[in-house]
């Protein structure tokens, strides 16, 4: 499980930059495997960064967070 709240939108859009630029340099490489797993991170961070900027849940102090669990399959390794 990972939980962020709205004060970190500034490092999710910083680290949303910084993917976007790897997968393009991956891309420009020819390391489609490097792109498609920063292309997964990337859609996590959209998820992020829309939910905290669209209200998200709250906390008991009535912060704005965002919730994201694994779904149930294998892991990378082959391991679950």
């Amino acid at each position: 499980m990972f939980v962020t709240t709205a004060e970190f939108l500034p490092q999710h859009h910083a680290q949303r930059r910084h993917t976007l630029q790897i997968i393009t340099a991956a891309e420009a490489a020819g390391h489609a495997r490097v792109a498609e797993m920063n292309k997964q991170v990337a859609g996590n961070l959209d998820k992020i960064i829309a939910t905290l900027e669209d209200g998200g849940e709250h906390d008991e102090e009535g912060s704005r967070r965002c919730i994201l669990t694994r779904s149930p399959g294998p892991r990378p390794g082959g391991t679950s």
